[in-house]
């Protein structure tokens, strides 16, 4: 179990580096801009799950605190369900 958690834990922090490695990349060719950007919002939605998912891993391993890993976790899914309710008319719109 614990070889499970370490390697779910160094696929996370992988997934983080590219995550933030790509709003980086947004904020830095667009500037404050980059925050309307569609990417951008998701990189960070991304990035906060990868923090609510790499906590769960800590809490299994007793690292973290239950309360702690439920709430950012609710808060991470919180802001990916806003960016695409407020988005996903905007993409379909362009499709058509």
């Amino acid at each position: 179990m614990l070889l499970a958690d370490l390697t779910t834990e160094v696929g996370l922090v992988l997934s983080f580096a590219i995550f933030m490695t790509m709003a980086v990349k947004e904020l830095r060719t667009s500037g404050i801009a980059a925050v309307r950007n569609i990417k951008f919002q998701l990189a960070v939605a991304v990035f906060v799950w990868l923090v609510a998912e790499s906590l769960t891993v800590a809490y299994s391993m007793a690292y973290a605190s239950e309360d702690l890993v439920m709430q950012i976790h609710t808060i991470s899914m919180g802001i990916f369900a806003l960016i695409v309710v407020t988005r996903l008319p905007r993409l379909v719109k362009r499709s058509n």
